[in-house]
């Protein structure tokens, strides 16, 4: 049994045990138990396959410093690969934006509403599925408000960030901010737009007053909290209504799609026997796993869509990123990250799960990737071998030699002394790997296969 820890509500408990979920939760009132149980059942009437159902759920009396509360304990089945919502693309958070608006709509038809709105309360995999079943609440001023400001802070502002100054959602969830270059060139753009700023204005003033509130003497929050214990309504259709001006700042937010991107013209760099040659290996190695295993590509491109076999893709391009998400099979997972930071979080023994999910996949596929990682990055070779043989057992790995107008120039734009050879690096590999014979794909690149040593 695992605990589990989340931001969200230190009145909840989550423990794993195998293949089942299992959260407890102490309710504010009775009123939370038709407010759970309906919401379930009008998701489930909405699409069967936006909620993770309960297996099992109760409610029950709990004392706590002798005053009774109501305790909800539900369990579900572990979905599985768990993909954390600091990894997808922005066009699957704005997928995601677009299902919780259609959800809130059908729950605020009904007084009811969901408290917050986070995409990591959702199962992110090839149906993007509700979990936090505690999110229900009944319609009032404070808890839509709660709502809104969790849809603003986990949808709009990242999506509206990345689209107007290429702050990929990832960096803003992780806050790796120092490590990309913000473009305050279009910031006057959304600034300007009336919409956004009658809509941050109005956040801008809640925010403000909350803060003199906390801020001030105990003696008048005494008297704010004795003066009315109600909640303040919001009448249904008013709420509707702000649920269309959500739909319209989401639409404006809408990451931009394009299918052009930087590896667009990649295969007309290359002649044709080359690009055959590895399309030919790629799919070799995709039927060497075995159907209980899973494939991540490395770097992907917009070339590798055509593989229906790679269970995962990963880049650190947004638009490469978007472009696989909308291209590829729906159970195919992307993923968009910086695979060499999250490399050098695996030498540093930090908590890395996105290269091979947790271990849920074993093989990868390295394509004309490794000089990127090693020249550009800076990612020392040593840790680079090291990183792979923690993460894979099988690794199919394109090597660019010296030779190459490429690897000259970057190693020339680097600027540093670069041992970039391939008896170097064949050397560190084989304190991980056993190494295959070299197939050549072109006079300057061939490919290895990795397999990890016992």
């Amino acid at each position: 049994m695992t605990n589990f820890y989340k931001l969200g509500t230190s009145s909840s408990t989550i423990y794993i045990d195998k293949n089942k979920v299992t959260k407890t939760v102490v309710l504010n009132s009775s009123d939370d138990i038709y407010s759970i149980q309906k919401g379930i059942e009008l998701i489930n009437n909405f699409n069967p396959n936006s909620v993770c159902n309960p297996t099992n759920i109760e409610f029950k009396t709990r004392k706590i410093e002798a005053e009774e509360f109501i305790e909800c304990k539900y369990q579900q089945n572990i979905q599985r690969p768990w993909i954390s919502h600091e990894w997808i693309s922005s066009i699957q958070l704005f997928q995601l934006a677009q299902l919780i608006l259609q959800q809130e709509e059908i729950l605020l038809k009904n007084n009811l509403t969901f408290v917050d709105a986070r995409a990591s309360n959702y199962y992110l995999g090839s149906n993007l599925k509700l979990v936090d079943l505690c999110s229900f609440k009944n319609l009032n001023k404070h808890t839509y408000y709660s709502f809104e400001t969790d849809f603003a802070n986990n949808f709009l502002t990242p999506l509206l960030l990345e689209k107007k100054l290429c702050i990929s959602i990832g960096n803003y969830f992780k806050g790796y901010l120092d490590s990309i270059g913000i473009n305050t060139l279009n910031l006057n753009n959304f600034l300007l737009n009336p919409k956004y700023f009658l809509f941050n204005f109005k956040r801008f003033l809640n925010q403000f007053i909350s803060n003199k509130i906390s801020q001030s003497s105990s003696e008048f929050v005494d008297f704010l909290l004795d003066e009315d214990t109600n909640l303040p309504d919001i009448k249904t259709k008013k709420a509707l209504q702000k649920i269309k001006t959500l739909k319209k700042l989401l639409d404006s937010s809408k990451p931009l799609i394009s299918s052009q991107t930087e590896w667009s013209e990649y295969s007309s760099f290359h002649n044709e026997e080359y690009m055959k040659k590895k399309a030919d290996k790629i799919q070799d190695f995709l039927d060497l796993v075995p159907s209980n295993s899973s494939v991540i590509d490395l770097g992907s491109n917009i070339g590798s869509s055509k593989f229906r076999n790679i269970s995962t893709f990963i880049d650190k391009d947004i638009n490469v990123c978007n472009f696989l998400r909308l291209n590829v099979d729906p159970k195919q997972i992307v993923l968009c990250g910086d695979i060499s930071q999250e490399m050098l979080n695996i030498i540093k023994n930090r908590d890395s799960k996105i290269l091979n999910l947790n271990g849920y996949i074993d093989y990868a596929i390295v394509m004309s990737l490794l000089h990127h990682i090693i020249i550009d990055a800076g990612l020392n070779a040593q840790a680079f071998y090291d990183a792979l043989s923690k993460l894979y057992k099988k690794v199919l790995l394109e090597f660019i030699t010296d030779k190459d107008p490429m690897i000259k120039f970057l190693i020339k734009k680097k600027g540093e002394v670069i041992n970039w050879s391939w008896s170097q690096h064949s050397k560190i590999a084989k304190d991980y790997f056993n190494i295959s014979d070299s197939y050549y794909l072109s006079e300057t690149r061939f490919v290895v296969l990795l397999t990890k040593k016992d």
